[in-house]
């Protein structure tokens, strides 16, 4: 059977042709050689060390379907491509270390919808001038993509879409590339609509407006939404001008004028003439057709955000004012890709925040090798990164997206002579863009962000003229710098183990535990390997398959099993013609074909071979014409059920593969929901434990535990098995589709489960088998004692053991794991020891809760323990430290981690509890006498790089009225500390502090897993720079990408006169009447702020077409911060594609719009019913315009989702 070719031409262009960069900009295929270096995650380790190494792969670029592709020179099909619309940055060179390759013969792409990018390096043996052709042409191919015209990047997208999906040799996974069915031509495209929800009506629309020609289909959206025009923008139902004239194109009216433009929008006239010539399909067009103008309205192009709130530039008068009184993009422990105590470091994570407009940086600088030194996050795993390569990219990127000042926060770990490294790294590498000195020693307040125009400030601890030595006071707790992080092992009275990150805060006495998520995974970067695919490639999903491997999954294909077992599975079928298909034994690759025919097993071998093609073909006998040769296995099965191989020798009964989850230790099949949850939720079971449940012969169930943020949860996720010809599937959630359930467990031990964190290990069936048997006997109306209780109980009288298995014990003795395994006689063993044996029950006491050794932390806020003066800490053996509170009875274990720093890590503790114990009591015996007062060594070459951003130990006497202000100094505070100044009684002073000075506010150190603060507070309080994880794609970073979108996101926005001034509470005064009419819509939620209709919402959810409202849209501002705008609950079957919405109105009165944002969350429940968050779109509200406008969408990560809004 013919392999189906791309009508693209195949032009095999020489490395070194002078014409490379145009062949790659042509319509013609054009194949070049390339090596792969590195293609997987920014903070992967994974690349070659040698050039030798190198894979060699044939590259090419689809200009019509936006994508660069490579594949093996053997084959035609492609191992893997990146989405041209995804692609970041083109950069020539490379980063990487330890790479023997000349860095002049590479170049680097950044591509993917997340903050840590995808980074995939290649190499040309041609080297230099072809890779800059590549960078040049990529470059050009990319910004014309994204700068093109609305139509013809519809006409691309979906092209590409259905190119795809037609073409043959390769599966495409629609919608998402984590989706596992696979359309193969655009009929059964149309038709997987069709079955799924669509009514009558809307599948004719669908079949008959299809355009092969194009590739697309005007759906039934126009005729619905003209349908509902006329009513809608009846007067009064109206609030945003004059719009009417689009219903007259009901009335046969087929295209829109641009004199109706102009009334539709009431715009200017040279508005009008730019917009209406930009969407036109022709110059100088007297009328645009209304398919044209529909796909306008949901466009970026007539965004609800006002273009010129955007784009207007960041101009002198706008920039004019101290910087004190302008809000800055600012960004906390900037090199980090994920979580604050076991994540990569990475430089890219400096460029990525600078590139989006970030202007004031993080660097915790510490003592490093060879004298220079590293950036890394202290007494943590996190990896580290050189300052100097740190610099290097800060200095190449700092002014890419603005040229408006950056400040490098510098937290300071380094001793005198690597602080002189680092001011001289500074001065060498910045040169005259680094801020030495101030622009005017007379001046009396900051200058002005104009004047610092691509400037680098430093902030750090300065040196006065008076210091002597090179010493300050150190009274530093600005960072709130811990004495101690590490991985440690608090372990529970039943022995048992529980990591946490703990952190001592020496200055507050504050011990914190925090539960993390994996601690063994902390080395293993993200995962990544060399090979791996985009995840923007529409071909990569768990179990992408090329067709000449279309055997996998089939339920007839048994894979390499053994020739005696392949005889009984098919004698136990005592049919003749049951058949299967196994691996060959002795001919590889080819397969093997076993009949029962006779009452014996018949073998015949397939031969897989290539025959002088790029694609492997199957057959029997290729010398006999009455056997076919095949493109793929399963065709060649598909046409021996059909015809006889050869006289009485059919394939009738396929044996299928026995399902491998019945001889899972995670698979139950008789076990009931509250079974599973007390199994999951007992003691012995670690956070992500899990086991999967048979519900009925179609329904399955996971339950999973989950105790990372809180208190211990048990989820039960729905799995429905799909039966599908000769192929069974398993379906987990709306999406997600698996050929077994081995392969959905396999698959979420290395992919995010639940909220980040992957499966664990299943549940102990002999702890499933004891709750099942507890229901059993409960049922029975028997008492059941629990054999896995864990109690601990103080002997109350003496008693002299009489056997060997008895316990001897004395009054006082506490007894700990104890099983009340018979009425009047308990087990346990005495605490401390290993003595254990049988004692009588009445002789003991059952401890309070009090006792138990872990209620010392338990009883602690949010995990934190306060130490105090009447505690007792020691260390025993095995290093296990005890902290005992001597005045309540009350004690708590810590003990080393698993890790390989474990011991180191663990004594490191006990020495920093020891020193801060030690300096209590000394403070407490000396109360009265002032001790002397800790200095600090700090390098004068440092000092003197530091101008106008002085760190100094905040004060609340900085708010005093009477107080000096040295507008130069600045504080950071920490997010508790700060919460104190945002109140009622500070807000008034704190302003006025925020007119003259800058503050800087960061997350507590307890936000070990990253997460943000909401900033709104802080920034309603004046707060200047708000250090946010960029990392962290949550509703806190939501709110700052919508809070720096004005004026190009150049990092700086200006606060309003209002709070410039004294505080006045405005009560009415700044209230602004915003009329919102909104619609409850889809899941989804793909609206303008006038819903009509949407956009293209089902690729977000393909799955699912019955639609519900789930929350809606936020405002936020100061006054009332936070307010919540539920939508009703709406079922929609229809067409999930252009639906179109019956609308309800809203009036809002936003209290100070200059800080108020509009947010619309788009969610669907996930697998476990809660909510899941697909899209959101954020703005602020001063910067939104009138009108009939489209909300672009963006997924978590505030990556543009391309087509949907």
């Amino acid at each position: 059977m013919p392999t189906h070719r791309s009508s693209e031409n195949y032009v095999k262009v020489a490395e070194n042709s002078s014409d490379l960069r145009s062949s790659l900009l042509g319509n013609k295929r054009a194949f070049h050689n390339l090596g792969i270096v590195k293609n997987s995650k920014v903070n992967s380790k994974h690349v070659n060390d040698s050039q030798a190494g190198f894979p060699i792969r044939q590259f090419y670029v689809s200009s019509l379907k936006g994508f660069l592709y490579w594949r093996n020179d053997r084959s035609s099909v492609e191992e893997g491509c990146i989405d041209l619309l995804q692609i970041v940055e083109i950069r020539y060179k490379h980063r990487l270390r330890m790479i023997k390759v000349p860095k002049a013969s590479c170049f680097s792409i950044y591509h993917g919808d997340e903050f840590n990018l995808n980074l995939t390096v290649l190499f040309s043996q041609c080297g230099e001038t072809v890779a800059r052709d590549w960078v040049t042409g990529l470059q050009e191919i990319v910004k014309e993509m994204q700068d093109e015209w609305i139509l013809r990047r519809v006409d691309r997208i979906i092209e590409r879409e259905f190119s795809l999906a037609a073409t043959t040799g390769r599966n495409f996974n629609l919608f998402e590339n984590k989706h596992y069915e696979t359309i193969k031509n655009p009929s059964t495209l149309i038709n997987y609509f069709k079955n799924r929800g669509m009514d009558k009506s809307k599948r004719i629309s669908l079949n008959l407006e299809f355009d092969a020609n194009k590739g697309y289909n005007k759906t039934s959206f126009r005729k619905l939404l003209l349908s509902k025009l006329e009513y809608q923008f009846e007067e009064g139902n109206c609030m945003f001008g004059k719009i009417k004239p689009i219903a007259n194109a009901v009335k046969g009216e087929a295209m829109i004028t641009r004199e109706k433009f102009r009334e539709i929008f009431a715009t200017e006239e040279e508005e009008t003439a730019q917009l209406f010539e930009f969407i036109a399909e022709e110059n100088d067009a007297l009328a645009i057709s209304f398919h044209t103008f529909s796909l306008f309205l949901f466009s970026e192009h007539n965004s609800i955000l006002n273009p010129e709130f955007v784009n207007k530039e960041p101009d002198e008068e706008y920039l004019s004012a101290p910087t004190s009184h302008y809000w800055i993009n600012s960004s906390h422990n900037t090199y980090l890709t994920g979580n604050q105590y076991s994540s990569m470091s990475s430089v890219e994570c400096y460029v990525r925040a600078l590139r989006l407009g970030c202007r004031c940086i993080e660097l915790d600088c510490w003592n490093g090798k060879n004298g220079s030194p590293e950036i890394l996050h202290g007494h943590t795993m996190t990896s580290t990164v050189p300052l100097k390569d740190v610099l290097e990219a800060i200095a190449e990127h700092a002014f890419s997206t603005t040229n408006l000042p950056l400040t490098l926060s510098i937290e300071n770990h380094c001793n005198i002579e690597q602080q002189d490294m680092m001011a001289h790294l500074f001065k060498t590498l910045f040169k005259e863009k680094l801020l030495t000195e101030p622009f005017d020693e007379n001046e009396e307040k900051l200058p002005s962000p104009w004047v610092l125009r691509n400037k680098i400030l430093i902030k750090n601890r300065k040196l006065k003229s008076s210091d002597k030595d090179d010493q300050i006071k150190d009274d530093n707790d600005e960072h709130e710098t811990s004495s101690f992080q590490g991985l440690v092992n608090v372990i529970s009275s039943d022995n048992k183990k529980h990591p946490k990150f703990a952190n001592l805060f020496s200055n507050t006495g504050e011990l914190h535990f925090s539960k993390i998520t994996d601690p063994d995974s902390h080395m293993n970067g993200d995962g990544s390997t060399l090979y791996d695919v985009s995840t923007s490639s529409p071909m990569a999903s768990p179990n992408s398959k090329k067709m000449d491997e279309s055997s996998q999954g089939k339920s007839w294909y048994h894979g390499n099993i053994s020739r005696v077992r392949t005889e009984e599975l098919l004698l136990s079928e005592r049919r003749q013609g049951s058949w299967l298909v196994r691996d060959s034994n002795r001919f590889k690759p080819d397969y093997t074909l076993c009949i029962l025919h006779n009452d014996k097993i018949v073998n015949i071998r397939i031969h897989k071979d290539y025959k002088d093609r790029s694609e492997a073909v199957f057959f029997l006998d290729d010398n006999n014409p009455e056997h076919p040769v095949c493109d793929s296995l399963e065709i060649l099965i598909e046409h021996y059920q059909t015809y006889p191989i050869k006289a009485n020798l059919l394939l009738l009964h396929a044996v299928c593969v026995p399902e491998q989850h019945l001889r899972m230790i995670w698979f139950y099949q008789n076990i009931s929901r509250d079974d599973a949850a007390r199994a999951l939720r007992d003691d012995s079971v670690s956070d992500a434990s899990f086991l999967i449940r048979q519900k009925s012969d179609k329904e399955f169930v996971i339950s999973f535990r989950s105790d990372r943020d809180g208190p211990v949860s048990v989820k039960h996720g729905k799995i429905t098995k799909i039966i599908d010809e000769e192929t069974p599937a398993f379906r987990f959630g709306d999406s997600l589709i698996f050929p077994s359930l081995v392969a959905l467990v396999e698959y979420y031990k290395r992919n995010a489960f639940y909220k980040g964190v992957e499966l664990g290990e299943p549940v102990d069936r002999a702890l499933v088998n004891r709750v099942t048997s507890q229901e059993i006997e409960e049922h029975n109306g028997e008492e059941y004692v629990d054999h896995t209780s864990r109690l601990q109980v103080i002997a109350q009288h003496k008693y002299e053991a009489d056997d060997h298995n008895e316990l001897s014990i004395n009054a006082g003795d506490k007894i700990v794991d104890v099983e009340m395994r018979q009425k009047d006689w308990w087990f346990g063993k005495i605490a401390d020891s290993d003595i254990s044996g049988w004692f009588p029950a009445n002789y003991v006491q059952v401890c309070d809760q009090e006792d138990k050794e872990e209620d010392l932390l338990n009883e602690a806020n949010d995990g934190k323990l306060i130490l105090s003066t009447s505690f007792d800490i020691t260390q025993g053996p095995d290093k296990i430290i005890t902290i005992k509170d001597v005045t309540k009875r009350k004690s708590m274990r810590i003990g080393k981690s698993n890790q390989k720093e474990g011991e180191a890590v663990i004594v490191d503790l006990f020495q920093a509890l020891t020193v801060f114990m030690d300096r209590n009591q000394q403070s407490t015996l000396n109360h009265h006498s002032e001790a002397p007062p800790k200095m600090l060594r700090l390098s004068r070459n440092l000092s003197d790089v530091v101008v106008y951003c002085q760190a100094t130990t905040w004060s609340e006497e900085f708010l005093q009225p009477n107080n000096k202000r040295e507008f130069r100094q600045m504080s950071s505070i920490g997010e508790s500390k700060i919460q104190k100044y945002l109140t009622e009684s500070y807000v008034k002073s704190f302003l006025d502090y925020n007119t003259f000075q800058i503050s800087r506010a960061y997350p507590k150190g307890a936000r070990i897993h990253s997460e943000n603060y909401n900033p709104i507070s802080c920034w309603n309080a004046g707060v200047q720079m708000v250090a946010l994880n960029f990392q962290t794609p949550d509703l806190a970073m939501q709110l700052n990408h919508a809070k720096f979108a004005e004026r190009k996101a150049c990092g700086y926005v200006r606060k309003p006169d209002y709070l410039l001034s004294s505080f006045v509470d405005g009560g009415e005064k700044g209230i602004v009447p915003i009329p919102v009419s909104y619609n409850p819509c889809s899941k989804q939620d793909y609206t303008s702020l006038k819903t009509i209709g949407s956009k293209h919402y089902g690729s977000l959810n393909p799955k699912t077409l019955i639609l519900r409202i789930i929350g809606g849209r936020n405002i936020f501002g100061l006054g009332k911060t936070y307010q919540s705008l539920n939508t009703s609950n709406i079922d929609y079957s229809a067409n999930t594609f252009n639906p179109v919405f019956d609308w309800k109105e809203l009036n809002l009165k936003i209290h100070n719009p200059d800080l108020a944002f509009l947010r619309f969350v788009i969610s669907s429940p996930d697998p476990f019913g809660e909510s899941l968050v697909k899209a959101v779109a954020v703005f602020p509200v001063n910067g939104l315009r009138q009108g009939i406008r489209s909300i672009p969408l963006m997924n978590t990560s505030l990556e543009e989702w391309v087509f949907q809004s």
